[in-house]
């Protein structure tokens, strides 16, 4: 779980800063996906990712770069929602990420998201 920021670069590129803070992993990453299916209410898109991944406990302290990939689709909430810039987002991706000292760490992932357009 985390927070992140999202700027569509282009009509069919968008960079995505990402912060996730909420869970045992501390990730703070970037992301670039590339849409390339773009309909009027959702557009589909394919991304890949890179950022540092901290684990820490009470022995260990290790931070990686990790890195991933993955797709998702965008839904359009605004018709629904009287006009408010708002999306919703769901994907599935892959990171390779090798802690030396967690083996917790998943390889496969599965995201979602409501997102504010300014």
């Amino acid at each position: 779980m985390g927070l992140s920021v999202k700027y569509d670069y282009s009509e069919d590129v968008t960079l995505q800063g990402t912060i996730g803070a909420f869970g045992t992993v501390t990730n703070f990453g970037g992301k670039v996906a590339y849409k390339f299916k773009k309909e009027p209410m959702y557009d589909l898109y394919g991304f890949v990712s890179a950022g540092m991944y901290k684990y820490s406990d009470v022995f260990f302290d290790e931070s990686v770069i990790g890195f991933g990939g993955g797709a998702g689709i965008e839904y359009d909430l605004s018709e629904i929602f009287d006009g408010m810039p708002l999306t919703i987002s769901g994907e599935v991706g892959v990171s390779v990420v090798n802690f030396d000292n967690y083996s917790g760490f998943s390889a496969f992932g599965v995201g979602g998201g409501l997102h504010y357009w300014f």
